[in-house]
């Protein structure tokens, strides 16, 4: 078919991607968090809270610690496809139980939940790695994970970066899987309220990337993570205290365009550590880490409320993964910005 006009490896990518959408969507940030937390296990005192927190930790922590020698194993084999289907088959049957389960099956919701997250976002791992072929890149050599944990790590300031940023992220995580949570337990958010929350934060995340694209190149990537981690920590500290519905809706919003700037920002910052030509290897690397960054956060979430029997310090706990980012992104050099370096380049 010469004359098709979009490539079709290229369409079969993008419909993959907006496919699997639906899942962090319905299954990790709306509606199944809320719904088995509050429903399958009960949420009064935490348990809920306890509950999802183990099993999101759980299935990232496989997913961190299985990815590089899977990937590895599927560049050697040349698997990748297969191991695509085999995640993504595990992720669909995983769903479809959940419909079967009920009001105190704890242990069955959380196993399901445990196998439907490790088929996403391990199948994840297999996906990406089909871009270089796609894009048609003209290297694409293939390096052990491992090999890269010695090369990539040996460079201290892009090892104190991923480590400022393992942290940061771990509380961005944490309140996009408890956002959700919290405002149907605490603030008492009814389904089609949660829906609109959801895409409230999901626009303003978006304007938050377009709003700071120019300051990240004007300022500099690691001012603007750190300007986006305060507001983070203002917002943690503001959920705290927030009793009612259109409160927290603002709150919401304010972390969305958070969101959107720390994740923007923090691709920026990193970009400036790669070596040109060697992008899928070093971002490889920075998805690890991205991942591995869903294992503490949640764990302390679930444990805090579950501690407390409220949801409320447990949210100001998360304000603590914030600021140590804070403190350590600090003491990472570079990150200034780029329009400088180039006006100097150009005299």
């Amino acid at each position: 078919m010469k004359d098709w006009p979009i490539d079709r490896k290229v369409l079969s990518w993008c419909l993959f991607d907006f496919a699997n959408s639906s899942y962090s969507a319905v299954i990790a940030a709306v509606i199944s968090p809320v719904y088995y937390s509050g429903v399958i296990v009960g949420n009064a005192y935490g348990a809920g809270d306890l509950w999802w927190g183990r099993a999101i930790s759980a299935s990232m922590a496989f997913v961190a610690v299985s990815s590089p020698l899977l990937g590895g194993l599927a560049d050697y084999a040349g698997i990748r496809k297969r191991l695509l289907f085999l995640y993504t088959l595990i992720c669909v049957v995983a769903v479809a139980s959940l419909s079967i389960v009920h009001k105190g099956m704890a242990l069955e919701g959380f196993i399901l939940i445990v196998m439907a997250n490790i088929g996403m976002e391990g199948g994840l791992v297999f996906y990406n790695s089909f871009l270089p072929e796609i894009a048609e890149t003209t290297r694409q050599g293939r390096v052990s994970a491992w090999e890269r944990f010695v090369k990539i790590w040996a460079d201290r300031e892009q090892r104190k970066f991923l480590l400022a940023y393992l942290i940061f992220e771990d509380g961005v995580v944490t309140v996009i899987v408890f956002s959700s949570i919290f405002a149907a337990t605490t603030l008492h958010f009814k389904s089609e309220e949660l829906i609109l929350l959801y895409m409230t934060v999901q626009f303003t995340a978006l304007m938050g990337s377009f709003i700071f694209a120019r300051p990240i190149d004007y300022w500099g990537p690691k001012k603007v993570i750190s300007l986006s981690l305060v507001l983070w920590i203002l917002v943690s500290i503001s959920a705290f205290f927030v009793e009612g519905k259109n409160a927290f809706m603002i709150i919401a919003s304010i972390a969305g365009l958070g969101l959107g700037v720390v994740q923007a920002g923090s691709r920026a910052f990193y970009a400036r550590f790669i070596p040109e030509g060697q992008e899928s290897e070093y971002f490889g690397v920075y998805s690890l880490v991205g991942k591995s960054s869903a294992v503490f956060g949640p764990l302390v979430f679930g444990f805090v409320s579950s501690t407390f029997g409220s949801q409320r310090p447990a949210v100001l706990s998360v304000a603590f993964f914030f600021l140590a980012g804070l403190v350590l992104i600090q003491a990472v050099k570079g990150g200034g910005p780029n329009v400088e370096k180039q006006a100097h380049r150009s005299l």
